[in-house]
């Protein structure tokens, strides 16, 4: 049987994406070039250093599936936005996954996918610890464009805040969030 990585990044899903290069973005090239990392290092000095990092980043999502497929959080909604063009769905369901492994693979909590949240809402995560079980959601902020001119401070606290007021949103009344913003 195969990993979960190879079950989402399918030679199907590959072949997409390889058909797509000319008109993707720089992030999906980036991301494809990640997924099909493999083969020797090429002896020029830049090259063998992008493989290096596309290999990481691919090892990186290896263990973040595997622990999303083990607790039950690699579902189709997952893999859709694993596998599209849209780089917030993927940035936000490579994050659920990292956090998965944290607190699965790392932390060595029992981890539940989509527990239920506020107003018929599912939130990400659940964990249960030694002092009980909290609930986990997770937002992938999009970035915050750095100025062409003037001062920048890189202040990107208005983002922050407002995914921390969408998160705590989602939770039932009367339960405390956690919340991972990566």
């Amino acid at each position: 049987m195969s990993g979960a990585f190879e079950r989402v990044f399918s030679p199907a899903v590959i072949e997409r994406f390889a058909q797509r290069l000319d008109f993707v973005t720089p992030a999906l090239r980036e991301r494809y070039d990640a997924v099909t990392a493999s083969g020797p290092y090429p002896s020029e000095p830049s090259r063998a250093r992008r493989l290096r990092i596309w290999r990481a980043r691919r090892a990186a999502w290896e263990a973040y599936l595997d622990a999303a497929d083990a607790t039950g959080l690699l579902d189709d909604d997952l893999v859709a936005r694993l596998t599209g063009d849209d780089e917030a769905g993927f940035r936000s369901a490579t994050s659920e996954a990292m956090a998965c492994w944290v607190l699965a693979g790392k932390l060595g909590l029992q981890v539940q996918p989509r527990p239920p949240g506020r107003k018929r809402r599912l939130l990400d995560l659940a964990a249960e610890g030694t002092v009980g079980t909290f609930r986990v959601e997770v937002k992938a902020p999009t970035e915050v464009p750095i100025p062409e001119s003037g001062v920048w401070s890189g202040d990107d606290s208005a983002v922050l805040v407002d995914c921390l007021r969408q998160a705590n949103e989602q939770f039932a009344e009367g339960v405390a969030p956690c919340v991972n913003v990566s």
